[in-house]
C-alpha cells in the first residue's frame, strides 16, 4: 500500500468548469475514505497567494511574460515546499486546482516563452514532486468559456487579467492545453473531452464527470494497493 499521498491536477482554460469537477473528485475521494487537501495554483499558502494577487491583478497587465513566469515558479515553490511536499510525506492526497500545466499553456503557447525553458523552471519549482495523475477540461467554443469566466469572476469579485486577454490569446492557451498530453506521454494527463455537442448543460457536465471518475477510480485502486 502506498506511503505518501497522491497528486491530483484539474487544469484548463478560463471558464472550461473546474469548480464543478473539482467537487466531484473530492467527493469521489470522501467516498472511498481517502484523506485528502485542497490546494490551488498560483496560491495554496499564504505567500503564494499574496503572489497570486500581484499576478492576477488587471492593473499589471503589462507584466512581461518572463517576468509572470518567474512569479508564477515563485508561488509554485512556496505551494509545493510549505503544504504538498509534506502532505503527501504525511499520506494525504493532493488535489489541485491549476498546476504547471497552466504555465506551459498560458505562457508558453499564449504568450510565448520558450516551453523548453518554462519545463526546466517548473521541474525545480516542485522539487521533482510532478503530477500523479492530471485531468485537463477542453473546451470547443473559446469565446463562450471566456464569458462564463468574467461572469464568474463579477460575481466573486476577483478580478483576473489574463480573463481579459484578446481571443486569439486564448485560443492559442486552448490549443496549448490540447498539446500537453502528447508533449508529455509519461506523465498521465488526461484531456477530458468537452461534449460541448451536448446542449442540456447538466447533462454535459454529468458526461465530463463520468469521464473523469471513470480514469480516477482505476488510478486510485493501483495507487492505494501498490507495495
Amino acid at each position: 500500500m502506498s506511503t505518501r499521498g497522491a497528486i491530483i491536477v484539474l487544469d484548463g482554460m478560463v471558464g472550461c468548469g473546474k469548480t464543478t469537477q473539482l467537487k466531484e473528485i473530492t467527493d469521489e475521494l470522501m467516498r472511498r475514505g481517502v484523506q485528502h487537501f485542497y490546494g490551488r495554483e498560483p496560491g495554496g499558502v499564504p505567500i503564494a497567494e499574496a503572489i497570486r494577487g500581484v499576478l492576477l491583478n488587471p492593473v499589471h497587465k503589462d507584466m512581461n511574460p518572463l517576468t509572470t513566469v518567474f512569479l508564477f515558479e515563485a508561488a509554485r515553490a512556496e505551494y509545493f515546499s510549505k503544504a504538498v511536499i509534506p502532505k503527501i510525506n504525511e499520506g494525504v492526497t493532493v488535489v489541485t486546482d491549476r498546476s504547471y500545466w497552466s504555465t506551459v499553456a498560458f505562457q508558453g503557447y499564449g504568450s510565448g516563452v520558450d516551453v523548453q525553458l518554462i519545463n526546466c523552471y517548473n521541474g525545480d519549482a516542485v522539487f521533482g514532486h510532478h503530477p500523479d495523475i492530471s485531468f485537463i477540461l477542453d473546451v470547443e467554443h473559446v469565446e463562450e468559456a471566456v464569458r462564463r469566466a468574467l461572469m464568474a469572476s463579477g460575481k466573486a469579485g476577483e478580478a483576473d487579467r489574463f480573463e481579459d486577454e484578446a481571443r486569439n490569446f486564448h485560443t492559442r492557451v486552448r490549443d496549448g492545453y490540447r498539446a500537453i498530453p502528447g508533449l508529455y506521454p509519461d506523465r498521465k494527463v488526461h484531456l477530458v473531452p468537452h461534449f460541448e455537442e451536448e446542449a442540456d448543460i447538466p447533462a454535459r457536465m454529468q458526461k465530463i464527470s463520468s469521464y473523469i471518475l471513470d480514469k480516477l477510480g482505476p488510478f486510485l485502486d493501483a495507487f492505494y494497493t501498490r507495495e
